[in-house]
């Protein structure tokens, strides 16, 4: 497997799972280990940015987009935060992630020649997010509109 493959393939499935992460959460399915999880997966793909494409220096990263950097190191820190904070905290640091997140991912495979093939990808997980989130909650869920995990009530 090639770096780019491994780096880029680490950045899909990082904006798939805060995709999934972020519309659970709109409608109310929280889960604090499926954070964490976009977080680990997320770290590797900027682990790999900073060693594969930019060979861990910041003015080359700068170089090629201050945009990006901003939108790359911004998102990181609130997916941090986001794996650290409780609720309700958590959940406004993944909307604002996956916000983020979508500034830079969906613009970027059509101004790189090289992430060109994530074009279909991207633009297809965030189409389908997008539609998901725009669902109404459903109504008749019961006495417990609020769900979460073991470990959200564990962080709380």
């Amino acid at each position: 497997m090639s770096n780019d493959a491994l780096t880029f393939g680490l950045s899909l499935a990082a904006f798939a799972l805060l995709a999934l992460d972020a519309t659970r959460r709109r409608h109310r399915r929280r889960s604090a280990l499926l954070t964490r999880l976009v977080a680990v997966v997320a770290a590797a793909h900027i682990l790999c940015v900073w060693a594969f494409r930019f060979g861990w220096s910041a003015a080359a990263m700068w170089e090629k987009s201050p945009f990006a950097f901003v939108v790359f190191h911004g998102a990181a820190a609130t997916l941090g935060l986001a794996s650290i904070v409780s609720e309700p905290h958590r959940t406004r640091c993944v909307l604002a992630a996956f916000a983020i997140v979508c500034a830079g991912a969906v613009p970027a495979p059509f101004r790189y020649d090289e992430i060109a093939w994530m074009r279909a990808p991207v633009v297809g997980i965030f189409v389908a997010a997008a539609a998901v989130m725009l669902l109404p909650n459903r109504a008749n869920r019961g006495a417990n509109t609020e769900r979460s995990t073991s470990a959200d009530a564990a962080d709380a």
